[in-house]
Parts: C-alpha cells; structure tokens; sequence
C-alpha cells in the first residue's frame, strides 16, 4: 500500500474533515486518518496538521492488529457509531467516515 496523502482527499473528504476541526473546537487538534484497504487489510495513518514529518505512528500497517493500541482503542469506539450519513463525531475520539476510513484524535496533554 503506498502512503497516502492529504491532496489525494476527495473534495467531499477535504471539506469534510475542516468542519470535522471546526466542531473539535480547538485551533490545531492532532488528527489522522485511518484507512483499512479492502482487499489486502493493511493499514494507512496518515496525520493532518503541523509538525507532521517526525511522526512514529504516521505510515503503513499489515493489519489492524499492527497499529498503536490507542488507534486500536479510538477505532473500536467509532465501530459502534452509526454508519449513516451525516456520521457523528464522538469528542476526544474521532468519526468514523464510512466502513475502511476513520478520523481518530490523538490526546495531546
């Protein structure tokens, strides 16, 4: 899987994840998008904002199980959310966008 970046966003998904920041109320929120690929499983993080180069959870995953427990832990959380458009977001965790893309918080405190 290659690595995925934000300008390869649908619009949809770029306007999407801007009034996702807006309704996070605060002014540069740490956020990833989480995409499992259909058919292979793997896993792509990318991260959203500033200060992203130097960042260990950033990359590709063979599976679910490979990510970092609090991606993991944010993930099982937005599975309970419901699918239907327009789909919440869940304060301190994230949303879930459709069945293989999430957008997860990372708690920065």
């Amino acid at each position: 899987m290659k690595l995925f970046s934000y300008t390869q966003l649908t619009k949809n998904e770029q306007d999407a994840m801007n009034g996702f920041k807006m309704a996070l109320n605060v002014l540069d929120p740490t956020i990833y998008r989480v995409h499992i690929d259909i058919d292979t499983k793997e896993v792509n993080v990318l991260r959203f904002g500033i200060d992203v180069l130097d960042d260990g959870d950033q990359g590709n995953y063979n599976s679910i199980d490979d990510l970092p427990s609090w991606i993991q832990g944010r993930m099982a959380v937005l599975c309970m959310t419901s699918l239907e458009p327009p789909t919440p977001t869940v304060e301190g965790v994230g949303k879930r966008i459709d069945e293989q893309t999430y957008w997860v918080v990372k708690d920065i405190t």
